[in-house]
Parts: structure tokens; C-alpha cells; sequence
């Protein structure tokens, strides 16, 4: 029988639902939504009495409106969200630190960046490290227990069975891994968001880094911009990860772009293309070899795959 997936990933200020059931070989996808969220999701909005209640009630909303059937006990349903919400850190480690003291080292550097205690985080050790030289290179994160708690009770509220809760760019770079298995070199994956790009630089073996770049200063909404302003700031922001002020050494030498959210443009792909002077093309989750994909949800647009990369991911 094939596994029933509710797939709901969360930005800021939208969410993205993929209902699909799923086997080894076959994904169904049977229906797809996106909507601008009540409110914006930061830390005065969630301290707010009832502001849990309203998302529940918007996700009860969606699915009465797009036919998306409320989740039962038997749903596999996962929560996405954005790594935004989050510190997503490295940290090396040398020989002398051993396996049991490495959750104390991590917590050490985590004290010396959070502003609050760390008992008021969750901390977390992804599978991800890599040699480099003598060091163990580990990638961590830390979500506050706060807004983990926000997120479960949204699932409670709406009745949902959560049953996982992850990590935006741990399981992009997962689907990009599966979709893309023969691309070699680094890789940068550029997810078009309201106010800024959420980037994801990766090889053909190992996560390498995670970023965000707001479009401007003021964290301007991209639909304020000219599209000439989104393909140069681009541009300036790839210069910025490859080659920052503060150092005399390229970082990365990103081989290939592959752009997808809710924001971005495909008329965009040629300019950016020739501004970068780096080949570029659509994360399309369609792509994939490992499984067939049969889309059941007439409103779905196979063209715009790219729009819900987020919650797709989470379907693996």
C-alpha cells in the first residue's frame, strides 16, 4: 500500500502543501496548494495569544478550499521549515575531542554566538561532516524551543498528526542529491523567498554551506523590486559568497545554478545566465529517475514544479 504523505512547509510569511502518497518506485501526487499566511512569523507574532489557533484554522482553510483531505491518524504529515528560522552553524572539531564530549563542544560554541542560554534551544546534529585537513568539519543546528513549540501546537490545533519536523535546506540538498546524482562540482541552489534568497552551496559528496541574503538592506519584499534589480543583486551576491571583502581567497568555485520558490521568474533564467557568466537551470523536481511521478491534482502545473521544490523535498 502506498505511504500517504502531507507535506506543509513554512516561510515566513507563506505555506506550501503537497498531498502525495507514495512506494518504492511511484509518487502520486494528489494535490498541491500555496498561500499567503495570516501573519507574519517572527518572534513577536508568536508570543501573541491565539496567533497558533489562526494558522491551524488558515491550514483547515486551504484544505477544505483545495480539496486536500484533513490528515488522519494514519498520514505520514511533516512539517518544512525554512532555515531562517534558525542558526545553521560549522563547527570544527580536532582529534582530541572524542565522540562523548562533541555535544559539549558544540553547546561551548553555541554560547558564544546566541544571545539567550542555550537550554533555550534545541541542538542538533545532522549526518553531515567532512575532513578538512586535520579537522572533522560538523554542520549543526539550533531552533529555539519557543518556536518548535509554536509549530507543534499549529499541528494540534489542526489536528494533524505531525510526525516529523526538518530542516528546509538539509532536505534540499537531500532531493537535489537524488535528482541531480551525476552533477559534479559545487553546486549553488537559490531559492527565490518574499524578501531574500535562501542559499544552499553543495558538492557531489557533502553540504556545504547554507546562507541568506536579503535582496536589500531594508529586507525590501522582491515584488518591490524591477526585475533588473533581482538579476544584478543577484549577481553582487554571488560575487559575495565566492569572493567576500574580508578575505584574499575565492571560498567556492560554484560549477552550476540551479534556481526554483514561489518568487522566482523563469523568464529571469537567460539574463541571469549571462550576468553570472555560470550555467543555470530550473530545480525541477519532476527531473527525478528513481521514482515515476504521476501528478492526480488537475490544478497542478508540471511547468511550475519549481514553485514547490520546498514541500517536494519533504516527500522523500
Amino acid at each position: 500500500m502506498a505511504e500517504i504523505i502531507q507535506s506543509i512547509s513554512f516561510q515566513e510569511n507563506k505555506v506550501s502543501w503537497v498531498q502525495a502518497s507514495r512506494n518504492d518506485t511511484k509518487i502520486n501526487i494528489g494535490r498541491t496548494t500555496e498561500s499567503l499566511l495570516p501573519f507574519i512569523i517572527n518572534y513577536d507574532n508568536i508570543q501573541k495569544q491565539g496567533t497558533s489557533l489562526q494558522i491551524a484554522n488558515h491550514l483547515k482553510t486551504l484544505a477544505a478550499n483545495h480539496d486536500l483531505s484533513m490528515p488522519n491518524a494514519l498520514d505520514d504529515v511533516r512539517f518544512l521549515l525554512s532555515a531562517k528560522f534558525m542558526f545553521i552553524k560549522k563547527i570544527f572539531l580536532d582529534a582530541f575531542i572524542s565522540k562523548d564530549q562533541i555535544k559539549e563542544f558544540v553547546k561551548a560554541e553555541y554560547s558564544q554566538i546566541l544571545t539567550e542560554p542555550c537550554d533555550d534551544y534545541i541542538i542538533y546534529l545532522p549526518e553531515h561532516s567532512r575532513e578538512t585537513g586535520k579537522l572533522t568539519e560538523i554542520l549543526t543546528v539550533a531552533l529555539k524551543k519557543s518556536l518548535f513549540n509554536f509549530f507543534k501546537k499549529i499541528a494540534d490545533e489542526a489536528e494533524l498528526p505531525l510526525s516529523q519536523m526538518s530542516v528546509n535546506c538539509l532536505t534540499i540538498y537531500d532531493l537535489f542529491r537524488k535528482i541531480f546524482p551525476d552533477q559534479i562540482g559545487q553546486s549553488l541552489l537559490a531559492n527565490f523567498t518574499e524578501r531574500g534568497l535562501e542559499l544552499v552551496i553543495c558538492d557531489e559528496k557533502h553540504f556545504l554551506n547554507f546562507t541568506f541574503r536579503p535582496y536589500s538592506k531594508s529586507l525590501q519584499s522582491i515584488e518591490h523590486l524591477e526585475d533588473e534589480e533581482v538579476i544584478s543583486g543577484f549577481n553582487s551576491v554571488l560575487n559575495g559568497i565566492q569572493s567576500p571583502d574580508s578575505i584574499d581567497r575565492s571560498l567556492y568555485s560554484i560549477s552550476k545554478i540551479y534556481f526554483y520558490g514561489n518568487y522566482f521568474k523563469p523568464e529571469w533564467l537567460e539574463a541571469l545566465e549571462a550576468q553570472v557568466n555560470i550555467p543555470v537551470q530550473m530545480f525541477d523536481p519532476m527531473q527525478t529517475r528513481k521514482w515515476r511521478i504521476i501528478a492526480d491534482d488537475p490544478s497542478f502545473n508540471p511547468d511550475q514544479a519549481y514553485r514547490l521544490v520546498d514541500p517536494f523535498s519533504n516527500l522523500l
